[in-house]
């Protein structure tokens, strides 16, 4: 009590105000701030006598002071022969790729990342993202159990936050949050000494808008379940407080985070990597019709040709259908295995069906089908 009383008179004596503050953290990762302010002698006496009464009961409650915490910390990265000069651009990311990391904090098991589509959200490029996982809650007796949880999301280009869904069916929860302006967890390129700063602004009631500020302060080799990757690490804490957000160990090679550490007023999440996929192939309606062999192009040519006939009312659509799958079938007959299994998607599925058909597999009806389906994507 001795060392307290002297901070009060020496706080006194300065300049008769305080606003004592102290980010503090436990074990679990939860951070509970203790702060006070006063004025005059009396009001600076009040205030400094709280702010050390929140701190002594929150040390005997198993925290820590958040920047003692932070200089104990051992290294972020293990050294790479690729860190001079190392820089990551914003990645070009195809639908269809996939991220599956090990979960374990306030949510535990598996989480699946997904980037389900592309295209315009107000008017602008986005990137739509679905994830799936389990955290953990307690019931009505008070067990521990697992709930699943549904979350999607939309990124920006530049994978800045636009908005993000989260859905607990068990609990009958479903919340949109939008963040306005976008959240931005990368500014690209990344490289080590860029900082940044973004507003965190949701439209959550009596939420207020906070300012994050990130950091890159490292690049080097991270392990985890899924290998060993060369990241970018990077770090984002409160502006106001120095309380930590989230830590992000990005990878250029699998182009997203191979791990991850978030903090919430609960505690803290580490993801890791288990395994990825990344989608490099190129949708079928991409590939160039000078790859294409002659009977292609004629069959392409009698589609456009058809398209239009129908579009001007010149035939109806039955008529329409049954000429389409006319070609289809022409095409079949005229063109050799060996072409059909080098050309493009649509026509290597339709000669595929066409011989399980004629092997019996599949049925006339089922036949019928699948090909209407395929000849629609031409």
């Amino acid at each position: 009590m001795k060392i307290s009383f002297s901070l009060v008179f020496l706080l006194v004596l300065v300049s008769g105000c305080a606003a004592p503050s102290k980010v503090m953290i436990n074990k679990q990762g939860k951070q509970m701030r203790c702060s006070s302010w006063g004025f005059g002698v009396l009001g600076t006496a009040i205030a400094v006598g709280t702010y050390l009464e929140c701190v002594d009961k929150l040390k005997k409650g198993g925290y820590r002071d958040l920047s003692e915490e932070n200089k104990n910390e051992g290294p972020k990265v293990s050294p790479s022969s690729n860190s001079i000069n190392a820089q990551a651009i914003a990645p070009k990311i195809n639908v269809g790729s996939k991220w599956v990391y090990n979960t374990r904090g306030t949510r535990i098991g598996t989480t699946t990342l997904h980037l389900d589509s592309k295209g315009k959200h107000n008017k602008k490029p986005a990137h739509f993202y679905s994830s799936k996982g389990k955290m953990a809650s307690l019931d009505k007796e008070g067990n521990k159990v697992l709930v699943p949880y549904n979350i999607s999301f939309i990124q920006n280009k530049d994978l800045a936050l636009i908005q993000m869904t989260t859905d607990i069916p068990a609990k009958a929860y479903s919340r949109k949050i939008l963040y306005d302006p976008p959240y931005n967890f990368y500014k690209w390129p990344l490289k080590v000494g860029k900082s940044w700063s973004s507003v965190l602004a949701a439209n959550l009631p009596n939420a207020n808008e906070t300012t994050v500020n990130f950091s890159v302060t490292n690049f080097g080799k991270v392990t985890v379940p899924a290998g060993s990757f060369d990241t970018f690490y990077l770090s984002g804490v409160v502006d106001s407080t120095g309380a930590k957000v989230v830590e992000l160990w990005y990878s250029p090679q699998v182009k997203s985070y191979v791990k991850k550490i978030g903090y919430n007023n609960q505690g803290r999440d580490i993801l890791e990597l288990t395994s990825y996929f990344l989608n490099e192939k190129k949708p079928v309606s991409t590939f160039r019709k000078n790859k294409l062999n002659q009977p292609e192009k004629k069959f392409l040519e009698k589609l456009k040709d058809l398209k239009k006939l129908h579009s001007a009312g010149k035939i109806n659509k039955e008529e329409y259908e049954q000429r389409k799958s006319k070609f289809t079938e022409n095409l079949l007959n005229n063109i050799t295995e060996k072409k059909i299994k080098s050309e493009g998607e649509i026509i290597k599925e339709l000669k595929e069906l066409k011989l399980k058909h004629k092997k019996g597999t599949i049925n006339d009806k089922e036949y019928e089908k699948k090909k209407t389906e395929l000849i629609k994507g031409l």
